[in-house]
């Protein structure tokens, strides 16, 4: 497999692979990284040469949704109290517009279409709408890989079971069980997975670079509810002697004291070698888990069942050490690889 179009073979087939928005959050980036290694592992084990990648950017699609985001940070105080009123359908009417813009997706003759991370909810479907009806027009066989809801409201799952019987997936693989049981039913073939992001593992270089600041332990902290916790932690760490590194997964971020880059890598390589991840990131446990560190997440929400089989003990409580996954992740690429070749 290859994402270089230059070595694409005349009368191959094309997998389009929809990137995230990582605008204000880089962790989203991980997904995109695990995603795409996932593909290049199914396809070298179907052992079909004619099978190329090609990743498709979706900030034309986003647009709005972005642009409100980030007019309203600075009401998030009263967003809080006020978001509870209204219900997610009117939430996304809102925030999604439809856009005359160029799609790529829309002109590339493409065999596959993969959506991955939180695709399984009313937002995403509503801005990609329209872009599921033209890919169906043109027979695309639409996969979900390592897919998962957002609240699995009654509303949710009834808006997204209703969209799913339409568009018919080709195959769905879920990153939490309870998206695979609301949903499972719905698609030629499913599976109960994993979200894409634990497959950074597959970048185990960076776990020989070699750094001046090892051990050290790393704090990554967005949510301003957790300023004390992460203080408390930091001060704890200092006091044992122990380096503490503080991350920031907005890289738009106010200036701090954090650490912030544009580069995924950068963030995979401080995870990597970590001797503990403290975080209120659910993608920041994921990549510390899967590289075989201990973490812990500061964040109780249904978000956070896509860690529970990849760590013993509840990760919301205590400091969890990864559990071995190997055979799970080995099974999924082989289900996913099959897909790709029907």
């Amino acid at each position: 497999m290859t994402l270089c179009i230059n070595n694409q073979k005349k009368g191959g087939k094309w997998i389009i692979y929809f990137t995230q928005n990582w605008m204000s959050n880089i962790g989203n980036f991980f997904i995109d990284i695990g995603a795409l290694i996932s593909l290049e592992e199914a396809v070298k084990l179907s052992e079909n040469e004619m099978l190329s990648v090609i990743p498709i950017g979706t900030l034309n699609l986003w647009s709005k949704y972005i642009y409100i985001q980030k007019k309203a940070s600075i009401l998030k105080p009263l967003w809080r109290l006020v978001r509870p009123l209204f219900s997610e359908q009117k939430i996304s009417n809102f925030m999604v517009q439809s856009s005359n813009r160029l799609n790529l997706a829309e002109v590339i003759k493409a065999d596959y279409a993969v959506f991955s991370g939180w695709s399984l909810t009313t937002l995403h479907f509503k801005t990609y709408d329209k872009l599921f009806e033209k890919l169906m027009k043109k027979k695309v066989k639409i996969i979900f890989y390592g897919a998962g809801g957002n609240t699995y409201s009654d509303s949710e799952v009834e808006y997204i079971r209703d969209k799913l019987r339409k568009i018919k997936p080709h195959l769905l693989i879920t990153r939490d069980s309870i998206a695979f049981e609301k949903y499972n039913d719905l698609a030629e073939s499913s599976f109960d997975g994993l979200d894409a992001s634990f497959y950074v593992n597959r970048l185990n270089f960076l776990k020989d670079i070699k750094l001046d600041i090892v051990p050290y332990v790393l704090l990554t902290f967005d949510r301003v509810e957790n300023r004390e916790t992460e203080r408390r932690l930091e001060k704890e760490f200092r006091e044992k002697g122990i380096n503490v590194i503080k991350c920031s997964h907005a890289p738009y971020s106010k200036p701090s004291e954090k650490f912030v880059s544009e580069s995924p890598f950068d963030y995979l390589l401080l995870y990597s070698q970590a001797t503990e991840v403290h975080s209120d990131r659910v993608h920041a446990c994921v990549v510390a888990l899967s590289f075989g560190n201990k973490c812990r997440l500061y964040l109780r929400d249904i978000r956070s069942t896509l860690l529970s089989k990849a760590c013993e003990g509840d990760i919301t409580k205590e400091l969890c050490r990864p559990r071995d996954i190997s055979k799970l992740m080995k099974k999924q690429i082989n289900i996913l690889s099959q897909s790709l070749q029907k």
